[in-house]
């Protein structure tokens, strides 16, 4: 609820903003009903649901692993884009803690350079941080050369393109 409380805030003190609208993503394990998990927030804010991956086998440990799978399930059903309003071509992904207390302009709107992302430089994301570090990059990026062009970026917040998300899913998934 915080980001979203303060979403409306800025949405409705700056309606000529590039703010457009809101979807929340909810990842719930198949044992869970909505209704048990949601706190009633679904009444409140669009939500799509996507199946979280079973703790311990299909997330490896690691429970970050259901932001790619639920990204790429609601990419693949078709119902993020069936939400987006026509003149909607980007989307802005944010953790649910994140504040903002003005509105971001929309960096790729007038994009000319083909530009389909911009994200925030995280400074202990460091990929060329060590030796090993660099090698876990290079693997992952299948060079040397793809290795130097991997940025210090998380995966949030994140803006971009409908067709770029498409394109980089199934990767950000394997």
């Amino acid at each position: 609820r915080v980001f979203y409380h303060h979403y409306t805030r800025l949405k409705a003190a700056h309606p000529c903003s590039d703010i457009g609208g809101f979807t929340r993503l909810l990842t719930l394990p198949d044992s869970r009903r909505r209704e048990d998990e949601d706190a009633g927030l679904s009444q409140v804010m669009t939500t799509l649901v996507a199946r979280e991956l079973t703790k311990g086998t299909e997330d490896l440990g690691f429970v970050v692993l259901n932001r790619p799978t639920s990204v790429a399930a609601v990419l693949a059903s078709g119902e993020l884009e069936a939400r987006l309003a026509p003149d909607e071509r980007h989307l802005f992904i944010v953790e649910t803690d994140h504040v903002f207390l003005k509105p971001l302009p929309n960096l790729l709107a007038a994009a000319t350079g083909g530009e389909e992302a911009a994200a925030y430089p995280f400074h202990y994301m460091n990929p060329t941080r060590d030796a090993g570090t660099i090698a876990i990059v290079r693997r992952h990026a299948g060079s040397d050369e793809a290795a130097k062009r991997v940025q210090q970026v998380g995966p949030s917040p994140l803006l971009i393109s409908l067709g770029a998300l498409k394109r980089v899913s199934a990767d950000w998934t394997n």
